[in-house]
């Protein structure tokens, strides 16, 4: 099974690249998004970054721009650090 690092960043690349989020809105953040379809309902941010999420991801969602293509693009580099 793939870690939830990795289950995210195939949901943020499945998203058009150019489709923006609101890191600091609860039901419109990218994390929130992902947690609410893939069933993983308690992931909301950013309430839910510290301790939830490693830090690699956490960074990579607070980081701008705003869209799921910089986000998947700021996240696969984290991953292959």
């Amino acid at each position: 099974m793939q870690s939830l690092e990795h289950q995210a960043l195939a949901y943020f690349r499945s998203k058009p690249a150019d489709e923006g989020y609101d890191f600091f809105n609860p039901s419109r953040c990218a994390l929130s998004q992902f947690g609410r379809d893939l069933g993983f309902p308690h992931l909301i941010c950013p309430d839910s970054l510290e301790g939830t999420v490693s830090n690699r991801m956490a960074l990579a969602l607070a980081d701008s721009p705003y869209t799921f293509g910089a986000l998947a693009d700021r996240l696969e580099k984290a991953l292959s650090a």
